[in-house]
């Protein structure tokens, strides 16, 4: 049948809605935050955590494995390239590993950056990768103007919660789709 899946942080846990049952656990790490989930070609469910850096793979019973330990602080993106291998991201430092067929780890991009919070292919195999830089070195949360027009973090912590309520939106507009079209 169809599976959706959905993550929450803190305190992370995996969840999946299966038909019109209501949402179980079906993941529950020892880690605090859970930034990515992706299924690779076969289906299997991809997990990618933080404090400490982690990716699982979740079989469908709720059983894992670990994958990798990057070193880094965050795993905060998956995705799959053309030849349906697995991409991560990870924050502190930026980097995009990709897996092999026997999930070995292949740094694909070492970033200067802190943060590769996204990773998209296209249709001709070509991967993108969307990193951040850290604009708050004071380390106080406060507003630092960087001299060069970035937001401050205060800036940054609004947009971010602008869009986060829109991905909350668009997610329970789609979960409410996909409840009408099951129970159609």
């Amino acid at each position: 049948g169809t599976r959706v899946y959905a993550a929450s942080s803190p305190d992370g846990r995996v969840y999946v809605f299966e038909g019109t049952a209501p949402a179980r656990v079906l993941f529950d790490p020892a880690e605090k935050y859970i930034w990515a989930l992706a299924t690779d070609a076969t289906g299997r469910l991809w997990v990618g955590a933080g404090d400490p850096a982690v990716i699982y793979r979740v079989a469908p019973d709720g059983s894992s494995t670990v994958v990798s330990h990057p070193a880094a602080s965050h795993v905060v993106s998956l995705g799959t390239d053309g030849s349906g291998r697995m991409l991560a991201g990870t924050e502190s430092p930026g980097r995009v590993y990709r897996f092999d067929a026997a999930d070995r780890p292949f740094v694909l991009l070492d970033t200067a950056l802190a943060e590769v919070r996204s990773i998209s292919v296209d249709q001709a195999g070509v991967v993108y990768a969307a990193a951040i830089a850290k604009t708050d070195t004071a380390g106080d949360g406060g507003e630092m103007d960087d001299g060069v027009g970035r937001p401050t973090q205060r800036e940054q912590h609004a947009q971010e919660g602008r869009l986060q309520q829109r991905c909350e939106a668009v997610f329970a507009q789609r979960s409410e789709q996909f409840q009408a079209e099951l129970t159609a």
